[in-house]
């Protein structure tokens, strides 16, 4: 049906992850669903962070490699003008979605305030209230290792990113 976007955060610091959400214009609400947020840290009050009813323009999965410089050279070897090549490759630089990067940024930023925070992407084939899902692997980011990957998260994988500073 739609990726929804849950976000795990202790819970001494879910009104400043709700404070951001909100002023950047998500809608954030507490999960019902127990086995999705059996599946974070006790002690994480889990989040779901929607725009527009589901998480599909929020969640960042991993986009395709783009090497410029490898598009460069296969363009000038065809004898384009530098003006030519530059419009073809523009054209053919992956774009983020707006919203991707909104909350790719503010989680960043929570992130560095409150020293860690947790993100899973899942897609829910029926209702984000009951949705059921089994045990999930986890991954450790440091906040930098997650701004390199763009914010790219997976599906069913439980990213732990730590503050640089912290972590």
């Amino acid at each position: 049906m739609c990726h929804f976007l849950f976000v795990g955060i202790a819970q001494r610091h879910q009104p400043l992850l709700l404070e951001q959400l909100t002023k950047a214009g998500f809608e954030a609400q507490q999960s019902r669903n127990t086995p999705i947020s059996a599946v974070f840290p006790v002690g994480d009050v889990v989040t779901t962070v929607t725009r527009g009813g589901c998480s599909c323009g929020v969640c960042g999965q991993a986009s395709r490699e783009f090497d410029e410089a490898a598009e460069r050279r296969k363009y000038e070897k065809k004898g384009w003008s530098c003006a030519k090549i530059e419009r073809a490759i523009l054209g053919r630089r992956p774009s983020e979605r707006p919203e991707f990067v909104a909350f790719r940024e503010l989680f960043a930023r929570v992130v560095l305030a409150v020293g860690s925070g947790r993100l899973l992407a899942h897609w829910v084939s029926g209702s984000v209230e009951t949705e059921a899902v089994g045990a999930l692997p986890s991954c450790r980011l440091a906040l930098d290792e997650y701004l390199a990957r763009s914010g790219a998260c997976n599906d069913d994988v439980i990213y732990d990113v730590q503050s640089d500073e912290l972590g």
